[in-house]
């Protein structure tokens, strides 16, 4: 029997195959995942699948830590969780010299280290939450750069 993995926010989290038992546990279904296309998503509405373009919500774990990264590999993680957009209008709407150098950094720049006066803004507009720039940072650097 093939048993279909809900996670906590309500996502498709994987199947995994069982020996046949009248028991299922806690965050299963039997119910087969819907068919997907490209950039769709299964959700669980509670009696079956719906599909999504929403992509599943970031869970913030422990992470090992990354202290730089390629700006190439920053944007593409960016554009991953749909933050690409919002980072480049807020660094855009920053002004004087402090704006005119972190445009500088943000288009110029190969390496990017996690401290850096760039970081500092974009965690800024990410409201500041240092585990999800971690995260992001790991993330990052799995990307082939």
């Amino acid at each position: 029997m093939i048993l279909y993995q809900i996670l906590e926010n309500g996502y498709y989290g994987g199947s995994h195959e069982t020996e046949d038992s009248d028991s299922l546990p806690y965050g299963y279904t039997r119910i087969p995942v819907i068919e997907l296309i490209d950039g769709e998503y299964a959700i669980w509405t509670g009696s079956g699948w719906n599909a999504t373009t929403n992509p599943p919500p970031l869970v913030v774990d422990q992470v090992p830590s990354v202290e730089q990264i390629s700006l190439k590999q920053l944007r593409y993680i960016l554009l991953q969780y749909s933050l690409l957009a919002g980072v480049d209008i807020y660094i855009s709407s920053i002004s004087g010299d402090a704006g005119d150098q972190l445009r500088i950094d943000w288009e110029y720049s190969f390496n990017v280290k996690r401290g850096s006066q760039l970081i500092q803004h974009i965690s800024s507009y990410l409201n500041n939450d240092t585990p999800l720039i971690d995260k992001l940072f790991y993330e990052a650097s799995l990307i082939e750069d």
